[in-house]
This record gives structure tokens, sequence and C-alpha cells, in this order.
């Protein structure tokens, strides 16, 4: 004898509730024999409203235990990220910045207190400004601010408020205008402007604040100086007038910087190429005068 199951749903509209049947199907010679069986499972009905009803409690009571838990993992990441912004560790490159900064704000004091105390800044004057020309060069504009800066607090600490302003007028703000001007890679004539333009406001503002120092008209007794050395050319057949010594004078100081600043671009952007950094490339004619004079002094 074989048995054969056949399901089948039954729906009964009255309650709403869904039916399977079962009937098992017997093979007994000629004849079959049914026997049914009826299961219930849940639908839509009054059955199925409480199973939902249950599922919503279950919920409901499943996220007001996990509310005090999201309320703590949100509270201990709001922590952690504070405590991560109030010590947070500084960056590599940053870092780094700082130490060379440091370093090279050292130097350069350490540089200008020896030039000061041997008298040796006419002989040396022409390196004072490298660490702070090193440190644009390395690590932008900004990083040759910061030591300039720093090096002009500690000459304030080492040498007094004369020294410090001495060295931010005449060496300071060159440094940091042609670092930041060879960082950028500007051609040679705008840093040879700008640089000699920098170098005479800063020797206007020495001159200034040590007048003001000393309590004296420097301006007046530098006038008069060189109103009698035209007096000793013209040979006593006439005395220049007011404007022509004041020509003369700012002249003088333009001459100055000119040439302070075209020695500069001599010593310094072959140095720094030496170094492995990109500056400003110098003129044709002083590229080939540099090298002669390097070949003459490698064949001797």
């Amino acid at each position: 004898m074989c048995m054969i199951i056949c399901s089948h749903r039954i729906f009964s509209p009255a309650a709403n509730i869904s039916t399977q049947t079962h009937r098992p199907l017997r093979f007994a010679g000629h004849g079959v024999h049914f026997v049914s069986k009826r299961c219930s499972r849940p639908g839509r009905g009054v059955q199925g409203s409480k199973h939902h009803h249950d599922r919503a409690l279950i919920a409901s009571s499943k996220n007001q235990v996990e509310a005090p838990e999201l309320h703590l993992q949100h509270a201990q990441d709001a922590l952690r990220k504070q405590q991560q912004q109030d010590g947070a560790p500084v960056p590599l490159p940053l870092a780094k910045s700082l130490v060379e900064t440091a370093m090279l704000a050292a130097v350069s004091g350490l540089a200008f207190t020896l030039a000061t105390l041997l008298s040796l800044e006419s002989y040396l004057g022409y390196f004072l400004p490298m660490p702070v020309v090193v440190a644009a060069m390395r690590s932008g504009p900004a990083a040759g601010r910061k030591t300039m800066t720093a090096t002009c607090f500690l000459l304030l600490l080492l040498l007094g408020p004369i020294r410090a302003i001495t060295y931010f007028f005449m060496h300071g703000l060159l440094a940091l205008s042609l670092g930041a001007l060879w960082h950028w890679r500007a051609h040679w004539g705008i840093t040879l402007v700008t640089g000699s333009i920098t170098r005479l406001l800063g020797t206007l503002g020495y001159f200034l604040v040590t007048s003001w120092t000393l309590n004296e008209d420097l301006f007046s007794l530098l006038l008069s100086n060189v109103y009698s050395l035209l007096d000793r050319i013209a040979g006593g057949s006439g005395t220049p007038s007011p404007a022509v010594v004041a020509i003369v004078v700012g002249c003088l100081f333009a001459v100055n910087c000119i040439l302070y600043v075209c020695v500069m671009h001599a010593v310094y952007i072959p140095l720094l190429q030496g170094m492995g950094y990109k500056t400003s490339e110098l003129p044709q004619f002083v590229q080939r005068i540099i090298a002669r004079r390097s070949g003459q002094i490698a064949t001797q």
C-alpha cells in the first residue's frame, strides 16, 4: 500500500483564518479512502493581530534596553573626540618644521651675538640672513617668518631691544623677502628690485629707531657730513643746495642696497642650488662668470 500526501489551503471568510489541510490518499484495491487533517496557521485575523502586537511589545522593550547603551556609546565617542582634540599628537611634518625653526633660530641668534661681541658684523653681514633663507626654502615663507620672529625674541633676551631691532631691520626683513621669492622661484629682476627696496626701507627704519633711542637726529648729522664733503669737493666755488645733498644721500643709499642684494644673489643662489634647493636663476652672464671662476679654481 502506498500513501500520497496532497495539501491545499482553505480560507475561512468568517474568521479570516488561513488553514492548511493535509489529506493522505490510501490506495487499497480499487477504493480510495481520504483522511483529512486540518492544522491552523496565524494569518491576518485575531491571532495575526495578537502576534504583531506581541512583536511590537518585544521590539519596544528591546529599544528601551538598547537606549541607555546607545547614549553611553555616544557619550564615550564625544569624550574620546574631545581628548583627541585636547591632546592630539602633532603631525610629523609640522613637528619637523618646528624643530628646524628652533634650530635655525638658535644658529642665527648665536651668529649675530658673536658678530656683535667680536665686532665682526661687517664681515659676517652677508651670512647672517642664511638661517632664515634656509628655513623659507625648506618649509615655506611661514617657516622663515617664524625663524625670524624666534631669532628676534632670542636676541631681545640676550642682547637687549636695540640689537634685536637692528637684526630685524638690517637682516631679518631682507632674509624673509628673499627667501620667500626664491622659494616661489621668482624672476631674478623681481627679487633684485624687491630685495633692494626692502633693504632700503630696513636701513631707514634702523636710522629712525637709532635716532629715537639715542635722542639725536642722525639724518641731520648725515646730511651735514655729506654737505661738508661736497663743499670740499667743490673747492669753495659754491655751496650745493639742500635738495642736491638729499639726492646724493638717496643715491648713495640706493647704490649700497643694490650692491648688497647683488652680492647676496651671487653668493646664495649657487650655494642653495648646491644644497639641492630649486631657486631663481641668475642672469646668463653671471652664470658664465661663476662657471669660469669655478673652473679656474678647480684647475688650480
